[in-house]
Parts: C-alpha cells; sequence; structure tokens
C-alpha cells in the first residue's frame, strides 16, 4: 500500500471507529480504538476499494471522491453510514452516500446509479469485514441473534394462535 493509501484508509477508520464508539460502552469502547480493529477496518476497507475500483474499468474514474486524501467515506455522516455495517441497528444509507458521492463529482455519467454504486461498495466492505478474524465473529453473533429474534417471534406468535383457538373453542 502507498503512503496516500495507508493515510487515507487510517482517516476512513478512524471515523468509522469515532462513530461506532460513540454510544458503546467503555469496555466497548477500549476494545474498537485497539489496533486489531483498526488494522482490520483498514485492510477490509482497502480490500473492498480495490474491488470496487477494479470490478469496471470505468469505476477508477468515479471512485476518484473515495480516493483522495480527504476522503468523502471519512465524512462524518458518510462514516456513520459505514458503521452501520458492523451495528447491525439498520441498513446503511445508500441513497445518502450516493448522493454526496454525485455531489462530489465534477463531471460524473448522467447515467450512472451512485445509489446502486454505493450498495456495491458496500457489499463489497461487508463481505471484506467478514473475511477478517477480529469481524467474523461479530457477524455471526449478529446472525444467530438474528435466529433467537426471529425464534422469539415464532414463538409469540404460537402462544396467540394457541389463545385464539381455546377463546374460540369455547364460545
Amino acid at each position: 500500500m502507498d503512503p496516500i493509501s495507508t493515510f487515507i484508509l487510517t482517516k476512513i477508520a478512524d471515523a468509522i471507529i469515532g462513530k461506532l464508539v460513540g454510544d458503546g460502552s467503555q469496555e466497548m469502547i477500549s476494545k474498537l480504538q485497539g489496533d486489531p480493529t483498526k488494522k482490520a477496518l483498514k485492510k477490509a476497507l482497502g480490500e473492498a476499494l480495490t474491488r470496487y475500483v477494479t470490478s469496471q474499468p470505468d469505476r477508477k474514474v468515479i471512485a476518484q471522491p473515495l480516493l483522495r486524501p480527504k476522503s468523502l467515506l471519512a465524512e462524518q455522516g458518510i462514516a456513520s453510514e459505514l458503521a452501520q455495517v458492523v451495528k447491525f441497528v439498520r441498513e446503511p444509507n445508500t441513497v445518502l452516500i450516493g448522493k454526496r458521492w454525485l455531489d462530489e463529482l465534477d463531471d460524473s455519467p448522467s447515467w450512472r446509479d451512485f445509489t446502486h454504486e454505493a450498495t456495491v461498495l458496500i457489499d463489497y466492505f461487508r463481505d471484506e469485514l467478514k473475511a477478517t478474524p477480529t469481524f467474523a465473529p461479530v457477524f455471526e453473533v449478529a446472525r444467530l441473534d438474528a435466529i433467537a429474534d426471529h425464534a422469539e417471534i415464532a414463538t409469540e406468535s404460537l402462544v396467540v394462535c394457541q389463545e385464539l383457538c381455546k377463546s374460540s373453542g369455547s364460545g
């Protein structure tokens, strides 16, 4: 990685970590601010950006706002959206990211859908995070939590159905 890339990735990783630690406990904040987390974020960001830029020839041109020293991805609002990938509260707002991205381009192709481009980049980022030893367990726990949530909803639905059956049988 060249020094500018490292600088850019560090700025973006710092911005994302800043958004992640904003609502966390002290223990979580200490873990997130540690070197392994930052290294994993930088690696995932670097791989995601490389995949994005090399996936289509014209993406190298439209990716310039993401790759410059004052990267769009390090802006507070965009970093907040990137942080959603590991917060699991909601999906990142790709419409917002796409609009800001489009605003940053001097001469953007009118046919290009930047919401779609943001989605592609977020998907690459998520895939690369899942591939890191630091974040793989985070995604596994989130998946297990989702399964548990669905099981809880199914149980509640079953109880409601049983109550309805009892009440209709007695009437």
